[in-house]
C-alpha cells in the first residue's frame, strides 16, 4: 500500500506534466489516500484536467476538489478582445456591439454585418480569460 507522501508526489508528477496548467497551480494534499486539489486556474477545463490527471493513480481513493477559476472577467477587457479581433481581420469596428458583463458571464447584443463577425466576436467573448458564458444576442444586418 502507498503512504500518503507516495500518492501525493505522484499526484504533484502527474499535474506537472499536464501541459494545461501553470506549473504551481494547484496545490496536493493526501490523507488516508483521499487527495486535496486546491489552488486557482484561469479555465474551467484546467480545473478539469487537474482532476482527470490524479483521479486514477494508483493508491487514489477518492479525489476533493477545491480549485477556484480565478475572479470574474472585465468589461474592459472583453470589449478590447472583440475590437482586437475585428481589426485584426480587418472588419468593421465593434461599435455596434454592447457587451454586458455580470460576474463571470458576458451578454453581447448589437448588429453586425455578417455570420463571421458575429461569429468572431462571440469567439473573442469566450478567449476572455474569467468569462464562463457567453450570451450572444447579436443581430445581422442585411
Amino acid at each position: 500500500m502507498k503512504t500518503d507522501g507516495a500518492i501525493a508526489h505522484a499526484a504533484e508528477n502527474a499535474l506537472q506534466s499536464t501541459t494545461y496548467l501553470p506549473e504551481g497551480s494547484i496545490k496536493v494534499t493526501a490523507d488516508n489516500g483521499w487527495l486535496t486539489l486546491s489552488g486557482e486556474v484561469e479555465w474551467d477545463y484546467q480545473r478539469q484536467a487537474a482532476t482527470h490527471a490524479v483521479r486514477y493513480l494508483t493508491g487514489v481513493i477518492g479525489v476533493s476538489e477545491e480549485i477556484t477559476v480565478k475572479p470574474s472577467a472585465f468589461l474592459s477587457a472583453v470589449k478590447s478582445a472583440i475590437e482586437a479581433a475585428l481589426k485584426r481581420c480587418a472588419h468593421a469596428d465593434a461599435q455596434h456591439i454592447s457587451v454586458e458583463v455580470r460576474g463571470a458571464e458576458v451578454t453581447l447584443t448589437g448588429n453586425v454585418q455578417s455570420w463571421s463577425e458575429r461569429e468572431l466576436a462571440a469567439s473573442s467573448a469566450w478567449a476572455t480569460p474569467g468569462v464562463r458564458r457567453v450570451f450572444d444576442s447579436i443581430t445581422i444586418a442585411c
